[in-house]
């Protein structure tokens, strides 16, 4: 529908692309969603998780 819409209005652009970027946004929410409730059964969330992996491959202090 949205792509149309720019077809209605713009037909000299190629609003292609738009189309692949709204997708890979979907599919992109749907795996932040996914890693979110894998994160939660540990207590954590996204910052919390990227600290403790930062650490962790940093070596012994």
């Amino acid at each position: 529908m949205i792509l149309a819409q720019w077809q209605r209005e713009r037909p000299d652009l190629d609003v292609s692309p738009m189309g692949v970027i709204g997708r890979m946004g979907r599919v992109a929410k749907h795996f932040e969603h996914a890693i979110q409730e894998t994160f939660s059964q540990f207590g954590l969330n996204l910052g919390e998780f990227d600290v403790l992996a930062t650490l962790r491959r940093s070596g012994a202090p």
